[in-house]
């Protein structure tokens, strides 16, 4: 690492350090506070926000850059009646209106049910758009009687790293992998994730392929930022369908998981881990 390179790191690691003692430091808030309002009280002296930078490894490169995380691209994924149910982290060739689409059909069964396997698509007979089943679907024990989690969506992969996409000022667009750590960072600091948990659930369902490499991290971070989130996540190395309507009305969409390894099938039985946050008493032990 050259000199300039290791004085941007250390700055870097500064800047963060200083945010989260920062949050660390105020006090408890309430229930009935915005998180966003929270957040906003992280102020330079100026009265600017401190943008905080990030460390991540350009997926196309291999090479380590830094980058500011109001930089990094999200999609908010609404409900059909257009209540911000969770937020999409696009990277590499994605299609961001098919999981806009998921998120608004009709009917999603992943708020109460998840598949086992991958799905199996096909086209209607009839030449209208396509017809997909699950080989072996199960209750989520997320679900609490119709009312949908938060969801997460982004690239994961086998080496335990999440891929986001971070814009540029020239508007060009880098895919970084973050570890776990970072990660958490970039979900707490996301608006569209933050008024979810705020107005639609506290649970998080992490729909991240081998997401749980990361999601200790990423939990930890959660709540070290003040986010008071239960988290779903897959224990298993898997690979997760997001399967969704085509633009026909009422169709549904829904949510699979397959092990990434047939080694792993036999874990499926019981696919989920759940992380419970720490609860705070009033003398803030």
């Amino acid at each position: 690492m050259t000199q300039p390179a290791r004085i941007l790191a250390r700055a870097s690691d500064r800047v963060a350090s200083a945010i989260i003692h920062a949050a660390r430091s105020m006090p408890e808030h309430s229930a009935g506070e915005p998180l966003r309002e929270v957040a906003a009280e992280l102020v330079g002296k100026d009265g600017d926000a401190v943008p905080e930078i990030l460390r991540g490894t350009d997926f196309r490169t291999g090479m380590s850059h830094s980058f500011e995380i109001g930089t990094v691209e999200s999609v908010p994924l609404r409900d059909s009646n257009g209540k911000l149910i969770g937020v999409k982290f696009p990277a590499q060739h994605d299609n961001v209106d098919s999981w806009v689409r998921w998120a608004n059909a009709d009917e999603r069964t992943s708020d109460r049910g998840y598949g086992v396997g991958v799905p199996i698509v096909t086209p209607n007979p009839n030449g209208n758009g396509v017809n997909w089943e699950l080989p072996d679907s199960r209750d989520a024990p997320w679900d609490t009687g119709g009312q949908p989690p938060t969801y997460v969506f982004a690239h994961g992969i086998p080496d335990g790293t999440v891929l986001i996409r971070a814009s540029s000022a020239d508007s060009t667009s880098t895919d970084f992998a973050v570890d776990g750590k970072n990660f958490g960072r970039i979900l707490a600091a996301n608006n569209h994730y933050r008024q979810a948990i705020e107005d639609n659930s506290q649970t998080t369902v992490s729909a991240i392929c081998y997401g749980d490499a990361s999601a200790d991290q990423m939990t930890e971070q959660l709540w070290e930022s003040g986010v008071d989130t239960d988290v779903f996540s897959f224990k298993v190395p898997t690979l997760n369908w997001s399967v969704g309507p085509t633009q026909i009305k009422g169709e549904a969409s829904t949510l699979s998981v397959t092990a990434s390894n047939p080694s792993e099938e036999q874990h499926l039985a019981d696919p989920i881990t759940h992380r419970v946050p720490p609860r705070r008493t009033h003398d803030g032990a």
